[in-house]
């Protein structure tokens, strides 16, 4: 699954950074992150997933989201649900 975290400011974000049940999975210095992730390898039900943005003067700020992870008929994970 594609991952896009877009991030702005009203002068310029210096880093964006994904967690994923408390690791952190990717970071870029641009104002977007773009990375996949592999939810067969999640755990079952609702991992949280947070995303930091910080800007040129050392401000941050904290978004979360979600996600559900469930099993197909055949036990199979794969399927997400934000």
């Amino acid at each position: 699954m594609s991952i896009a975290v877009p991030a702005t400011d009203n002068i310029a974000v210096t880093k964006v950074e994904l967690y994923i049940d408390g690791q952190l999975k990717a970071q870029t210095n641009m104002s977007e992150l773009s990375c996949c992730w592999h939810s067969r390898n999640a755990a079952f039900g609702f991992p949280l997933n947070l995303t930091r943005a910080f800007d040129v003067a050392g401000n941050q700020t904290l978004s979360s989201v979600q996600v559900n992870t469930i099993t197909s008929d055949k036990g199979k994970k794969g399927r997400i649900y934000i």
